[in-house]
C-alpha cells in the first residue's frame, strides 16, 4: 500500500517534538536525517511503528529516519514545507498527534496480515529450519576462508610452520557442527540447549556406530 508523503510527514513532525524541535532536515538515498533541539522529546516506540518508516538509527545526535530510496526525497519535501508554512494561533501538534496514532494503527493491521499470511504450515517449518542453520553461516564461511588460504599456503609450499594449525582451525568447528546444529535445534523448539548439543554429540560419535 502506497503512503502518501505528506501524510507521513505530518506525521513524523510532532513524534519528533514538533517544529519547534526540528533544528534541521536534511536526507541521503534511504534516511530523513533531522538535527533535533532536545533529542529526548522523541517518541521512538511510535516513530518506529509508523507506516512506511523502515527504522531508526541515532548517530551523534542525529535522529535518522529510514523511508527507502525514492520515498525519503518526498517526504524530505513534505517535511519542509510543514516546516516553512507560517502557524497562526496554536501548532496543530495535537492533530497531527492524532493522525501519527490512525498511522500507527493501520501498521499494526498491515503487520498483523501479513504475519497471518505467512503462518502458513510450509513457511513455519523453513522459517524453524532457517533458525537452526543460518546462525552457523558465519562461522561456515570464517573456516572456508581459512581453508582456502590454508591450501594456498600448502600448494605454494608457504609458512609449513603454519599450515597444520589452519587445518585445525578450519576442520575444527567442522567436526563439532552436528553439536551447534542441536544446540540450536534445542532452543527453537523449547528444549534445553545443553542436552540438544548432548544427543547431537552422541549421535555422531564414532563409538555409537
Amino acid at each position: 500500500m502506497r503512503i502518501d508523503p505528506t501524510v507521513t510527514a505530518a506525521a513524523v513532525l510532532p513524534l519528533v517534538g514538533g517544529p519547534a524541535n526540528v533544528v534541521s532536515v536534511a536526507h541521503c538515498m534511504t534516511r530523513l536525517r533531522l538535527g533535533l533541539a532536545d533529542p529526548t522529546r522523541v517518541d521512538e516506540e511510535a516513530l518506529r511503528s509508523l507506516p512506511g518508516v523502515l527504522g531508526l538509527v541515532v548517530d551523534d545526535g542525529s535522529y535518522q529516519v529510514v523511508l527507502g530510496p525514492g520515498a525519503v526525497t518526498q517526504v524530505t519535501s513534505a517535511l519542509e514545507a510543514l516546516l516553512a508554512a507560517p502557524t497562526d494561533g496554536e501548532p496543530p501538534d495535537a492533530a497531527r498527534g492524532e493522525l501519527a496514532g490512525e498511522l500507527a494503527a493501520r501498521g499494526d493491521l498491515l503487520r498483523e496480515e501479513r504475519r497471518r499470511r505467512n503462518a502458513t504450515p510450509l513457511k513455519s517449518a523453513l522459517r524453524r529450519l532457517a533458525n537452526v542453520f543460518v546462525p552457523l553461516i558465519p562461522a561456515l564461511i570464517g573456516c572456508g576462508i581459512v581453508a582456502g588460504v590454508n591450501g594456498l599456503l600448502v600448494n605454494a609450499g608457504l609458512l609449513p610452520w603454519l599450515t597444520p594449525a589452519l587445518a585445525a582451525v578450519a576442520s575444527g568447528f567442522m567436526a563439532l557442527i552436528a553439536v551447534f546444529v542441536g544446540l540450536n535445534t534445542a532452543k527453537e523448539f523449547g528444549g534445553t540447549p545443553v542436552l540438544g548439543g548432548a544427543v547431537a554429540a552422541i549421535v555422531v560419535y564414532p563409538g555409537v556406530a
